[in-house]
């Protein structure tokens, strides 16, 4: 009798233990669960951070692209009035002069046009253009001399139109600073002079452009000090080509321009 009241006590005791067990184990999933909801939770939660985030920067630019926007409309109806009156003066030039000021329109307008990557005709750019690029019918005397105020960027890519923006003489209104290209005023025989300096070490290779066409070049190598490449040209040029230096190609170093020696460029009318 002892002995079964033992067995059964024993048979009790292992089932509690193995219920015990299959607890601990169901506790052990519910806690491993409970850990990748609060990771989920916790991404949800920097999901809802960012998107907000995202929110309040597409807020911003909208904002900002408005203001453009409005700036830009302000803009053009400023620039479209500028070219009616350019278009006055024009006019008046034409029954004081003939009919120079019109053909000099008439050939910037389709190149102009034929500019727009995109197909359309963009009036603002055509006047700002225009505004540029115009220049004094037949102006008697025509010259320029500019230089670089600076260094350049260093290892220039080949066709880089070369940038010289003190402008000392620039009789005519030829010569545009700000991109560096000379656009002639009037048809005839021109002069073009350039010099680069290169510092030691460097080197590099330019040429001058007149109307798409290649008409001249120079080399300049600093082995052991500062090198200088001086080129001129006498060419025949049309009105309204442009004329201008490019790198022919990729430059080593940058082209120099300083108090000890400058980067210039000038032209001037042969007759």
């Amino acid at each position: 009798m002892i002995i079964i009241v033992l067995v059964w006590l024993a048979t009790c005791i292992v089932g509690n233990f193995a219920t015990i067990f299959d607890s601990s184990n169901l506790l052990l999933k519910m806690m491993s669960r409970l850990e990748i909801l609060e990771r989920k939770s916790e991404k949800y939660d920097g999901l809802l951070q960012e998107n907000e985030l995202l929110k309040k920067l597409i807020s911003e630019l909208s904002t900002k692209v408005h203001n453009l926007e409005e700036r830009k409309g302000f803009k053009d109806k400023e620039e479209i009035h500028n070219f009616e009156k350019l278009s006055s003066k024009v006019n008046a030039s034409q029954s004081s002069k003939g009919s120079v000021g019109n053909e000099n329109l008439m050939q910037i307008m389709p190149m102009t046009e034929a500019k727009q990557s995109d197909g359309t005709k963009d009036n603002v750019m055509l006047v700002s253009h225009i505004n540029k690029r115009i220049v004094n019918p037949s102006p008697d005397q025509i010259a320029f001399y500019a230089y670089m105020s600076t260094n350049t960027q260093a290892n220039l890519p080949t066709y880089h139109i070369l940038r010289f923006d003190v402008v000392v003489v620039n009789r005519g209104e030829g010569y545009h600073e700000e991109d560096g290209v000379f656009t002639v005023p009037r048809s005839g025989v021109y002069v073009f002079a350039w010099t680069i300096a290169i510092p030691t070490s460097g080197w590099v290779s330019v040429e001058i452009v007149v109307d798409g066409r290649v008409v001249g070049s120079s080399y300049a190598h600093g082995s052991d000090d500062w090198d200088f490449s001086t080129g001129i040209v006498v060419v025949q040029a049309t009105s309204n080509d442009h004329v201008f230096i490019r790198m022919h190609q990729n430059g080593s170093g940058v082209i120099n321009s300083e108090p000890r020696g400058r980067s210039s460029f000038s032209g001037w009318l042969l007759f």
